[in-house]
Order: structure tokens, then sequence, then C-alpha cells
């Protein structure tokens, strides 16, 4: 019986299940979301490493030991890679996964790859995005692109656009970790695209990025002129990006009630006495 990459420990049960049993690959990605620590999860670790109860359950506690690397998303299930990326089992099989007609296989290889840093798939990894949806192995490749690949923000960008639910975005905090430059490059080439989810996502990625004027210019004058369906986000993007002194810029749209919370939200949290006073008197 296999227990599904417990520990990628036995390298020799990886190699035959990518040989052998790739449907098994398959089911054992579709398993997801981690259930809180259990007994039986420590005890599981414990064998497999061959350590103690206390190591085993401060293991999982902590997730972050050096050569160590765990899976949250997945029940009792953990990845230990040391040098894995160095191993024939690694370079002979990443290619099958990466190229693999099953999505959950190829999920598989793009989670290898990000977990690993290889960078030597960058390129590949990129433009396979354009091609993936906003599924398991869509995700999973985003996820490696951020990781691989920080200079490719504009391919990450329209995948967030695509797929990701802005109220509950993962893709986000990674995609602000990329290479700046490139992130604030993207955000000038997108801000007049006809898409709102791509105008808001590149007037914050500009906010809390660019410093310049020019991102100042942007957001007020997307203030003036979006549409207030949308609008709001242009309030947030001016706190991130002033942080003080913004009745100038947002006492003109008190009355609009569409807006009216945000701004309160807006104005609290500015670093100005005045904002904050202005922020109470609409209360009434």
């Amino acid at each position: 019986m296999f227990y599904f990459f417990n520990v990628i420990d036995s390298l020799s049960s990886l190699a035959e299940m990518i040989d052998n049993y790739p449907e098994r690959l398959a089911n054992y990605a579709k398993h997801r979301n981690r259930p809180p620590i259990k007994l039986d999860e420590v005890s599981k670790l414990e064998d497999s490493l061959s350590i103690d109860f206390e190591t085993a359950s401060k293991l999982i506690q902590e997730r972050d030991t050096p050569g160590v690397i765990y899976d949250t998303t997945m029940p009792d299930e953990w990845y230990y890679l040391p040098d894995f990326k160095d191993n024939a089992l690694y370079m002979n099989n990443i290619r099958k996964l990466l190229l693999a007609d099953n999505i959950y296989q190829r999920a598989i290889g793009y989670k290898l790859v990000g977990v690993l840093k290889d960078t030597s798939f960058s390129d590949f990894i990129s433009k396979s995005l354009t091609n993936e949806k906003g599924d398991y192995a869509g995700f999973w490749n985003a996820y490696a692109v951020a990781i691989t690949a920080p200079r490719a923000t504009t391919v990450l960008f329209d995948f967030i656009v695509k797929y990701e639910d802005y109220g509950d975005a993962h893709m986000m905090p990674m995609y602000m970790q990329m290479d700046t430059t490139n992130i604030i490059r993207t955000a000038y080439e997108r801000i007049d695209d006809t898409s709102m989810r791509a105008k808001i996502l590149a007037l914050q990625s500009m906010a809390l990025l660019d410093t310049s004027n020019k991102s100042l210019t942007y957001i007020v004058d997307a203030l003036s002129k979006w549409d207030d369906s949308i609008k709001g986000y242009a309030v947030v993007a001016l706190g991130m990006r002033e942080k003080k002194d913004l009745l100038q810029y947002l006492k003109p749209l008190a009355d609009n009630t569409e807006l009216k919370d945000v701004i309160i939200q807006v104005l609290n949290e500015s670093e100005s006495k005045e904002d904050i006073e202005f922020a109470e008197t609409l209360y009434k």
C-alpha cells in the first residue's frame, strides 16, 4: 500500500508511482486542506523519520525546519526534499510531470519546481501559465512562476486578473514579492486595460510600490473618472500611497453614499489629525 508521499524519503516509491501508477499520482493530488494537527499525524512523522514524539511534534508545529518542506494543503502528508533537485529521480521525471495531460500530475510538477526553487524551468512555466486555467494545476503553476520567475510579472498579473477571487486572493501577496521594477512596469502597461479587475490590480500595485509622482497622478485620475462601482478601490489605493493629508482628494467625494464607508475607513487610518477628525463628522 502506498502512503502517497507521506515523506519523499522513499524515492523508490515515488519512482514506481511516476512510472507505473499515474492514476494514483493524480488521486494523491486531489486531496487538499490539511486538518488541524492530530496525534496520528505526529505518529506517522515519528515513524517515517525515526525520530521521537517530542521532535516530531515540534517539526509539525513549526513547519519550517531547514531541509523539510511541508505541504500544508494536504491531509496527513509531508514533503522531505533534501537535495532532491539534484537527485536522478527528480531530473529524470520532472519533465514527465510538467508535460503530463493529467492536470494533477502537472500540478505536482509545478509544486516541485516551486518548492525546490528550480529556476531552470522558469521560462517553461512562465509560458505554460498562459495555457493553464484557474484550477489545481493552474494555481500551482502560478505559484511556481512567483517563486522561480520573479521578472515574469505580466503573465502572472494576467492570470490573477482572470482567475483570482479578489476577496480571497492567495496569489496577491506572492505577486507583490516579485521583482518590484517589473511589477511597476506591468501596472502601467495594464492600467488602461478594458478589464476593471486589471485596472484595480494595476492601480493598487502602483500605490504599494511606485513612490513617484506619476503613480499619484493616476490615482487622482481614477478618483475622478472611474465608475462608482470600482472607485472605492481608488480610495483605498490613495490611502496606501499617501498615508496622510487625504482630505484634499477625498472631501469632494464625501457625499457619495457608495463611497462613504470606504472613505471613513481610509481617513481613520490616516496619520493626519485633520483626516481623522473629518472622518468622525461623516458618522453623523
